[in-house]
């Protein structure tokens, strides 16, 4: 007798599941959508008025960020404007890394003095390091000797345009000592897409390396002037040619007119000019520093104070760049730096033990030779 089965029907419990299940997915990527929608940094977004008015002093703060989530606001203030999408959160780490920075190698104690006498690489192989990164630094113009690393060179288009709106003049570079080199101007031309309306460009040597060209400058709005840099409060400096006229960052200022200017990037390779007229560069308006060091001054004090001098003016680098043309044997170094807010470090700067450096036999000796 074959006996039939009875036809099973589907489970409530098992429909009420299926849609719990189904919801819960739903739900959740709702809000996931909604949660990555709220952090995500906020691409060109921020309208900036009036921003390039401000002083260098410590008690800037922005009032004119308009961007609604404040979670980007302290890279803002403390940039200049010049991040717009950098979250508290990791500016935060980016300060704690500035501010516990080891100047010199914690194996010789933090010395200072060590190598300073011997090896100009060794010495740059044991002491300033960069503390601060640029996440989109770019090497403009490639390998080679003359392009030079810039901090997120894309956001000099916003800052350009924000200026121009504002005052009718768009971003300005400076490049001291070219010496027939036009690799990192033309690499700035040509990373805006051979728009020349996004920087100015002013190029100075005392060389006549203008007719070196076989294009129109100006149509790249790249300017060219025939003089040198010189201090403006020390004359023991003697230019390494005696040809050209120098004139002192101020006076070139006032020259050009640009007195009340914004320098974005102020690009120097003057052969060994830097040790004796760094103090002029720091009391201008200047937001990017790529400079090139040779050998070390032989006074001690006079090398210590220009680093611990542009780290005292709010200048952090993010780059160092040892030269390692067969002439230079990593004797020259290239540096690029940002400069930020005081208020980026906070109070306490520190400087170097000059007492230390001075009661040194290297800094006795560089005396008795400078009196003899």
């Amino acid at each position: 007798m074959t006996t039939k089965r009875r036809k099973r029907e589907p489970s409530k419990g098992r429909y009420t599941i299926c849609f719990a299940l189904i919801f819960a997915f739903y739900a959740g990527f709702n809000i996931s959508q909604s949660f990555f929608a709220t952090t995500t940094a906020p691409q060109d977004t921020v309208t900036i008025s009036g921003l390039w008015d401000l002083s260098l002093s410590p008690s800037y703060t922005s009032s004119n960020n308009n961007n609604n989530n404040n979670n980007f606001q302290l890279a803002y203030d403390q940039s200049f404007g010049f991040f717009t999408d950098i979250s508290n959160e990791s500016w935060k780490r980016l300060q704690q890394r500035a501010r516990t920075r080891i100047n010199h190698a914690l194996k010789f104690n933090q010395n200072p003095i060590k190598f300073y006498n011997w090896q100009p690489s060794q010495w740059y192989m044991n002491n300033m390091e960069p503390d601060f990164t640029c996440l989109h630094e770019r090497r403009i113009r490639g390998p080679g000797d003359g392009p030079k690393w810039v901090c997120d060179p894309h956001r000099l288009e916003q800052v350009s345009a924000l200026r121009q709106k504002a005052e009718g003049e768009s971003c300005l570079i400076y490049s001291v000592g070219s010496g027939g080199k036009w690799e990192f101007e033309d690499g700035i031309y040509d990373f805006f897409g051979n728009n020349s309306q996004v920087c100015e460009i002013h190029v100075f040597d005392p060389g006549n390396f203008e007719k070196l060209r076989d294009i129109n400058l100006a149509e790249r709005n790249i300017h060219f002037h025939k003089w040198g840099l010189k201090s403006s409060y020390d004359d023991t400096y003697k230019p390494n040619v005696n040809y050209g006229e120098f004139f002192s960052l101020a006076e070139t200022l006032q020259r050009l007119n640009h007195t009340k200017r914004t320098i974005d990037i102020f690009k120097i390779d003057c052969e060994s000019c830097e040790w004796y007229s760094w103090k002029d560069w720091i009391r201008a308006d200047i937001r990017q520093l790529l400079v090139e060091t040779h050998d070390l001054p032989p006074n001690p004090v006079q090398g210590l104070d220009f680093f611990y001098g542009l780290q005292r003016a709010g200048f952090y680098m993010f780059h160092k760049e040892p030269n390692i043309h067969p002439k230079a044997a990593g004797n020259g170094i290239e540096w690029a730096y940002i400069r930020l807010s005081p208020s980026f470090f906070g109070t306490g700067v520190p400087n170097y033990d000059e007492s230390f450096v001075k009661n040194h036999e290297i800094y006795k000796k560089y005396s008795r030779t400078q009196m003899k």
